[in-house]
């Protein structure tokens, strides 16, 4: 499944807050995604990334992430 990545934090509430301004900010681009908050343990941390999706093919997930760079937010595609 290919999905793109909108930031990490170290509290799932934070990830969450951070969809609803992403979403608010960035209406048009994320209209159509839904969001997912993944726990990762990286060493002894624990990490939340927000991530949106799914996307049916990489190219699409590409100018996502190239559009949401371009306004200065994070984006990484992942799954591809």
């Amino acid at each position: 499944m290919i999905r793109i990545q909108l930031g990490a934090y170290q509290h799932r509430e934070d990830a969450l807050a951070s969809w609803t301004i992403l979403k608010r900010r960035h209406t048009a681009l994320l209209a159509d995604l839904q969001p997912e908050v993944r726990q990762v343990d990286i060493d002894e941390t624990r990490m939340y990334r927000l991530q949106a999706g799914p996307f049916s093919n990489v190219d699409d997930a590409n100018l996502l992430c190239r559009r949401m760079l371009a306004r200065e937010s994070e984006c990484l595609v992942i799954g591809h």
